[in-house]
């Protein structure tokens, strides 16, 4: 964003403008003020961010290795037809854009190098831009990182639209109607995937149902306040806890919840346990604790394709 903001400052000066840099000042330190006191409040964010992403440590990229990943963010196949690698953030069934742009984006390219306006060029040095942030870590093609991608893309589709039917002016309704309906035809596409096969595809990023484990561990309480234990095996489930008990307003239950590795025989009787039945070994755990009548089920959740993950045990 500091980029972008010096560019805008270079754009209004070299169009004349150079007194209102203060109202782009203004907009650009606007959304500042909340961060700022965000990060006053958090003072160990910086160092903690270092730590999770692991700056500095020994696996470092290249120059051409940085190189190669900045250019896949502009790979026809990333932005048009697969997406991004992460099943969190894309479908794979899908690029970044609609098909629409795969012509009329390069055509917005071709248009301001052949006759550059403020917002041409302001579109296409953000566009180019974009991916910059997201090569400081090797993620692949994390779209999530390079978002600004998609507004500036946008623009210069545009533009590129303008420049082709501004030498065809008969075809403009025509190649407009086309347009949309190719639109409209992917997205429907997109949209019965995204509903149907991809929660299967993309239950195991998501950290399965673990809303559902937790919703059915607060369902169990019956409102009172017992002992729970949650398996540590299931990614970020303190966080997830924390948020879920607050969705719901039982807070009650943060001071009584504990995280466990290994079923124990020894927590409190009444104890509620959430246990990562995707787990082999948790799996075989559970189920010889069961048949040993140490825990008894109460209730299994299941994934869209019957698969289940998560099991909630009594003691």
């Amino acid at each position: 964003m500091p980029a972008f903001f010096a560019l805008t400052l270079f754009v209004v000066w070299r169009d004349g403008l150079a007194g209102d840099w203060k109202y782009a000042a203004l907009g650009f330190a606007g959304p500042l003020i909340p961060f700022a006191i965000w990060i006053a409040t958090h003072p160990s964010v910086f160092t903690e961010t270092v730590a999770r992403y692991q700056f500095g440590s020994g696996d470092r990229m290249g120059p051409l290795d940085r190189f190669g990943l900045y250019w896949r963010y502009f790979s026809p196949s990333f932005l048009f037809f697969s997406g991004g690698s992460q099943l969190v953030f894309s479908t794979r069934v899908a690029g970044v854009f609609p098909l629409a742009p795969l012509l009329l984006l390069p055509a917005g390219v071709v248009a301001v190098l052949r006759r550059p306006s403020p917002l041409g060029v302001v579109a296409t040095i953000g566009l180019l831009a974009a991916p910059l942030p997201a090569i400081v870590l090797d993620e692949g093609s994390a779209i999530n990182r390079a978002l600004e991608i998609v507004p500036f893309g946008i623009v210069l589709s545009v533009i590129g639209f303008n420049w082709l039917v501004q030498a065809r002016p008969a075809l403009r309704t025509a190649s407009a109607a086309t347009l949309i309906a190719v639109t409209a035809g992917q997205f429907v596409v997109f949209g019965s995937d995204y509903f149907g096969d991809y929660r299967r595809r993309a239950a195991s990023w998501f950290h399965f149902n673990v809303r559902g484990g937790l919703a059915a561990i607060v369902d169990q309480t019956g409102g009172a306040r017992r002992p729970v234990y949650l398996n540590d095996a299931i990614p970020w489930v303190e966080s997830y806890w924390r948020f879920h008990l607050t969705a719901v307003g039982r807070n009650d239950l943060l001071d009584a919840t504990r995280g466990f590795t290994h079923l124990d025989r020894a927590v409190p009787s009444g104890s509620l346990l959430l246990v990562s039945f995707t787990d082999p070994a948790m799996a075989a755990e559970t189920d010889a604790a069961i048949r040993a009548g140490d825990f008894h089920l109460v209730r299994e959740i299941t994934e869209p394709d019957g698969v289940v993950s998560f099991v909630v045990l009594e003691r």
